[in-house]
């Protein structure tokens, strides 16, 4: 997948969860892709997989929302070998 191809599907997925609409990007997801949180916050960490993002990150993340949430794109930085989004979330 190019630079380009790769930044249209991010801002296809944060479309469509912006519309509380999870599915697209569950299903984009690779089974063996690296989602890394900075920080040292409780969620801070590296998740490995499809499968262990889901398990250990987004399940209990979800669980934690009392109210839906809807989480906007405000940049997509394309890069050769990097993706960085920058987002904004409203409750």
């Amino acid at each position: 997948m190019t630079a380009i191809e790769n930044k249209s599907l991010i801002q296809n997925i944060m479309e469509a969860r912006a519309r509380r609409d999870h599915a697209s990007f569950i299903a984009a997801m690779a089974d063996d892709f690296i989602w890394r949180i900075i920080g040292t916050t409780p969620w801070s960490g590296e998740y490995v997989g499809k499968a262990d993002v889901c398990e250990r990150l987004l399940k209990p993340l979800y669980t934690q929302f009392l109210a839906p949430s809807s989480i906007t794109a405000t940049s997509v930085l394309v890069f050769p070998e990097l993706l960085l989004l920058l987002r904004s979330r409203t409750w």
